[in-house]
């Protein structure tokens, strides 16, 4: 930054990494996002135990539970695109012509879009297969059947929740961190798999899922600075890192 240090010694109202020993002014990097997936319990185990993950080394099938399916998705994560907050306010005619407003609210955005590079058997698409049918019989629009033992009843049966965080290129540094609560996927990306012969690539889902409400709270950030560290300590700090499939978490979020 020496070319802008004349600049900023005459006018010294903003600086940038390595022009003051004193203040700094450090440019937001995107690109290094995170996520844990919490999958609603033990309840979706039944469609999940019924979709077999092909073995990434003898390509046999093998069910797995919602703990493992977590992993995936954690790990798949390539992209979020976070709800926003607004504030809502009334509007007031007053004499002489004059408005004003009060705000009356804050609401959140419902949505969450998450982007996953898909793996060779599918285990995306499986998860969010067994997903959508455990809310909803796929042929019919219905409930599930009566037969299944793990009907959902109440809402913490079919929905998860999904701590996002985002840090410093050091990959541990936690600058931002949300839980989001409510959440459940609101597409089965069946259309993910186009067939062109052209274009020959890896397949990415763009999946959306709706959110009831975006957590910020001293405790969410925390929770993220000790996943963060963790895992930076894992892998070895000052390196990118990323994925929750290869180790075992040691800690569990209490929501």
């Amino acid at each position: 930054m020496s070319a802008f240090k004349n600049m900023l010694d005459k006018v010294r109202n903003r600086n940038f990494g390595g022009t003051s020993s004193i203040y700094s002014c450090e440019p937001y990097i995107s690109g290094y996002g995170f996520i844990k997936w919490y999958l609603p319990v033990a309840n979706l185990n039944s469609y999940l135990n019924s979709l077999k993950i092909a073995d990434s080394l003898n390509q046999v099938g093998t069910p797995f539970n919602e703990k493992e399916a977590e992993k995936y998705l954690s790990a798949a994560c390539v992209g979020v695109t976070p709800p926003s907050q607004s504030i809502i306010g009334v509007g007031y005619d007053a004499s002489a012509g004059v408005k004003f407003e009060n705000m009356t609210k804050v609401t959140n955005g419902n949505t969450i879009n998450i982007k996953y590079i898909e793996m060779s058997g599918i285990p995306i698409f499986k998860i969010h297969k067994a997903w959508v049918e455990y809310l909803r019989e796929a042929k019919t629009g219905l409930d599930v059947p009566m037969s299944w033992s793990g009907k959902p009843e109440h809402k913490n049966d079919y929905c998860g929740n999904i701590l996002y965080w985002t840090t410093k290129p050091d990959g541990s540094t936690v600058e931002y961190a949300a839980l989001y609560s409510g959440v459940y996927p609101t597409v089965d990306p069946h259309d993910m798999f186009a067939f062109d012969v052209n274009n020959v690539d890896k397949v990415e889902l763009d999946i959306s899922y709706h959110v009831d409400y975006i957590f910020t709270d001293p405790w969410v950030i925390n929770t993220a600075k000790k996943y963060a560290q963790e895992k930076a300590t894992e892998y070895g700090k000052n390196t990118c890192w990323g994925g929750f499939g290869i180790t075992k978490e040691k800690a569990e979020l209490d929501i």
